[in-house]
């Protein structure tokens, strides 16, 4: 095997792929039509199909941490990758590197449902679905519990929603769909796979989706990333969702966060509450009190409001959640002060968020 191929897509494309496996093998493979870079983490697989000079076809693999190290240092300019048996000799300009190999059948390829027994596969706008997987991932539950430390993905056939709650919030984000073929149904997909995923989408038009009974799939240009579902059912996230609400807040999503930063200047715990208040024509405010430092209030102006409202928040709850909505003004539902609060954009359908109060 020999193939030679660019310094910067060596570095960018086949180190990307290392960096997954870390000290785990990258497995190449060179044929006539180009080069193929497979990484692993067991429970995430990356692959990568690049074009390069190809001398003689061949198949090797070797450990992640050490290849994207050579290729992190490689001078700008063509590399060289020839097999050499026990040992993969790498030459860039004047520099020369030799790394042991492994055997390349001892790769552990992820196996996904050839049979296509449950497939369901969507073709999406990438853009779209990066802004699901931002909006939603965030809410996953850092607990090993159960359903709560993975995103739920479904399709009603006419978008495709991620939901994602740790308990005490819950996003919920359309992307819709381009195409469709086989039988729309939910799966639990990992925080790290969506991660990735958002990674790989950058300066991607279009991308496919893929569910099977145990991987997620994702293809997009010339990269292909494959993950593990996750066991366990989702809860039933339709039940927490308020059917009425007696008041309303409506705001500039920036000007709200700015609020939310000053009023939180004096506390200190991350589960410190912050108390919303508004009363009619006297006004709207947010106050947040500490023992050891100090007092803060901060007028809201608002550009709609109904109802009263008088109840509270975990400060990095509500602070993230508002950060996470793609839209430039949101709107917020409250019912009685213990009951969930929905926000929503103010001038757009397809995303919501819940955030549970707190006890003020």
């Amino acid at each position: 095997m020999r193939f030679t191929i660019d310094s910067k897509t060596a570095a960018d494309t086949i180190g990307r792929v290392a960096a997954l496996s870390g000290e785990r093998p990258v497995l190449l493979t060179s044929t006539g039509t180009g080069l193929c870079a497979v990484g692993t983490s067991l429970t995430l697989e990356m692959e990568a199909v690049m074009q390069a000079e190809i001398e003689a076809p061949g198949v090797m693999a070797v450990e992640g941490a050490a290849l994207r190290s050579v290729l992190r240092v490689c001078p700008p300019g063509p590399v060289t990758f020839t097999d050499q048996g026990k040992r993969l000799a790498i030459k860039a300009g004047t520099a020369r590197w030799t790394l042991a190999t492994l055997p390349a059948a001892d790769f552990p390829r992820m196996k996904t449902d050839a049979k296509g027994g449950r497939s369901f596969t969507v073709r999406l706008v990438a853009d779209e679905l990066s802004r699901a997987i931002a909006s939603t991932a965030f809410a996953i539950g850092e607990e090993a519990r159960m359903g709560l430390n993975g995103a739920l993905v479904e399709s009603d056939g006419r978008v495709l929603r991620l939901v994602a709650t740790d308990g005490s919030r819950l996003a919920s984000m359309e992307a819709p769909i381009v195409d469709l073929d086989g039988d729309p149904k939910g799966a639990l997909i990992a925080p790290a796979f969506l991660a990735t995923a958002r990674g790989l989408l950058k300066g991607t038009s279009e991308v496919v989706l893929t569910l099977d009974e145990t991987t997620s799939r994702l293809r997009c240009d010339d990269w292909t990333l494959v993950g593990r579902l996750m066991g366990g059912g989702f809860p039933d996230y339709r039940q927490v969702i308020p059917t009425k609400h007696s008041a309303t807040l409506t705001m500039p999503r920036e000007a709200l966060l700015s609020a939310l930063d000053s009023v939180s200047a004096t506390l200190t715990g991350a589960r410190d509450a912050i108390e919303m208040v508004y009363k009619g024509d006297s006004g709207a405010w947010l106050r947040a009190s500490s023992a050891d430092h100090g007092d803060a209030m901060v007028t809201l102006d608002p550009l709609d409001y109904t109802g009263e409202v008088h109840t509270g928040f975990a400060k990095h709850l509500i602070r993230e959640t508002i950060a996470a909505i793609p839209a430039s003004e949101v709107r917020l539902e409250f019912g009685n002060p213990l009951d969930p609060c929905v926000i929503k954009p103010a001038k757009a359908d397809g995303g919501l968020w819940i955030v549970m109060p707190v006890r003020l």
